[in-house]
């Protein structure tokens, strides 16, 4: 059953958080104490078809999946996916264990980086325009990336096609636990009555990582080399090879040009600049290397050349 069928205990990332914070705090021994010892609040969690203690089966789960681990005689997050906060361990794990080939087949990890990847795919509903999206609105809009409706279908690629129809898109069981996922993994916040496409939060987890990846540069570095970097890191976003497929399957809302850098990828580095993570040098419009943020806050194609790193 999916990670993302909101039936399923697995897909509790809520639960899965909170019992990480329990680990990283206290020694357990074994992961049946840590259970029963821990009641969980409400975490205004659904009613399940896949039988009674759902909250056992969803920690019982993860830890078989060895996100956690039995290392010196007490349960500890498993360092082959980091040591930093539970978003940046629980990426790692995902994009560890996703495989390029099964992206549209893949009910368990490769189902949520592909509808993280879809999230990024979402225009109107940025900080760029500061217009939410209810729950409904992000349902339709991963509904309507220009998939194909099942796996098998011949417009997706044969290396990438699955051997048997399997739906794709985002259905009514599957939608809740969708948000919960691009909620608690950084690729969106709530805002107002409904949520924001805002990968800010993902993104400055793995700053520090992009910063090495260039070799940690002192001074300015080419806009594009910035871009490709993020993307090799982080695929989910614009230019990433999971960004790449779902857009070469999709067939549709492409980009006006090569240089032109998605809404969601605009957002997130404009507010890292905000924020005080990175510096970005405009240049003159007619640059030929000029990368165009998606808009300015007159409407207008933002270029820029360089990228700065700052406070890493």
């Amino acid at each position: 059953m999916s990670l993302l069928n909101n039936t399923n205990p697995q897909s509790l990332i809520e639960v899965i958080k909170f019992f990480d914070d329990i680990i990283n705090r206290y020694e357990y021994s074994n992961i049946d104490d840590l259970i029963s010892d821990n009641f969980v609040p409400d975490l205004a969690l659904p009613k399940f078809s896949s039988g009674d203690q759902p909250i056992d089966k969803a920690v019982l789960w993860w830890f078989e999946k060895n996100f956690w681990i039995i290392d010196g005689g007490k349960v500890v997050p498993n360092n082959e996916y980091g040591n930093g906060s539970f978003r940046k361990r629980m990426m790692n794990y995902l994009l560890t264990k996703a495989d390029e080939r099964k992206f549209f087949s893949d009910r368990h990890e490769g189902s949520v980086i592909r509808v993280l990847t879809s999230v990024m795919r979402i225009q109107g509903h940025t900080y760029l325009s500061a217009v939410e999206a209810s729950r409904d609105k992000i349902q339709l809009e991963l509904n309507n990336t220009g998939l194909p409706l099942d796996a098998n279908s011949e417009q997706i690629p044969e290396p990438y096609r699955a051997e048997r129809p399997l739906k794709l898109g985002v259905n009514d069981s599957e939608i809740a636990s969708a948000i919960r996922w691009g909620n608690l993994l950084g690729v969106m916040t709530p805002f107002s009555d409904g949520y924001l496409v805002d990968p800010l939060p993902l993104f400055n987890d793995y700053c520090q990582d992009i910063y090495e990846a260039l070799g940690s540069p002192s001074r300015p570095i080419p806009a594009r080399a910035f871009v490709d970097k993020v993307a090799d890191i982080l695929p989910i976003f614009q230019g990433g090879k999971y960004a790449n497929l779902l857009f070469e399957v999709s067939r549709s809302r492409e980009y006006s040009a090569s240089n032109q850098l998605d809404e969601s990828f605009s957002a997130t580095i404009r507010r890292a600049q905000g924020a005080g993570l990175i510096r970005l040098t405009a240049t003159r419009a007619d640059d030929a290397n000029a990368l165009y943020l998606y808009q300015d806050t007159f409407g207008n194609p933002y270029p820029i050349s360089y990228v700065e790193f700052l406070n890493v």
